[in-house]
């Protein structure tokens, strides 16, 4: 797993990776295979990344990673680091290439609820992160729309059919070519300097 994988998938579960490596790969380089649920945080260049391994990957030296026994859900750790957003990049070093080092990130303390109130939290986290993905899916449909809807609106209106038509009203035709000959007929204005009051 690389940043770039990581910015993809930020605040969710990984999957897969743009590069791959094997056992040979792994055992002549200093990564090594971390389990699925590990969670992971970027922390150089693009520090702040932060995603839930969803199956057995390596990653590289870019990443601070968390292996979370039974006492702490994966997903839990992954929300409690997101909802600390800017505020953990201050932790980084450096003015053209930010890093958090690692003493830094041994200091990191998150409060450990429960077990069942970890589940409860997670549980309402996904359902608030759903119902905002339903209203982003239901407001950019709407805007396409919304295109559509000013072609049919300016249609109906040179069609006449917005508002009821009585059927006394001469035709648009009609009325034009009488505007037309109206301004054809019309004395000129004069053009010259108006007199001083």
């Amino acid at each position: 797993m690389s940043i770039p994988d990581a910015n993809v998938h930020h605040g969710r579960v990984i999957y897969d990776t743009l590069q791959k490596t094997n056992e040979e790969g792994l055992a002549n380089s200093s990564a090594r295979l971390l389990p699925a649920g590990t969670v992971v945080l970027s922390r150089t260049a693009s520090v702040g990344y932060i995603c839930i391994l969803g199956k057995d990957m390596a990653t590289s030296q870019d990443f601070a990673t968390w292996t979370c026994t039974d006492a702490l859900l994966p997903e839990y750790l992954m929300y409690a680091l997101l909802s600390e957003g800017e505020d953990i990049k201050k932790f980084g070093e450096g003015s053209t290439h930010t890093t958090i080092y690692f003493p830094e990130i041994r200091a990191f303390h998150i409060k450990l609820a429960p077990i069942e109130e970890q589940h409860e939290i997670v549980r309402r986290i996904k359902a608030a992160f759903a119902k905002i993905d339903r209203l982003a899916a239901e407001a950019t449909k709407a805007l396409k729309l919304l295109g559509h809807l000013d072609q049919r609106i300016l249609a109906k209106a040179f069609a006449g059919d917005l508002v009821p038509q009585d059927p006394n009203d001469e035709p648009a035709e009609t009325l034009l070519a009488r505007i037309v000959e109206a301004r054809a007929t019309a004395p000129k204005a004069k053009r010259g300097r108006k007199a001083k009051a």
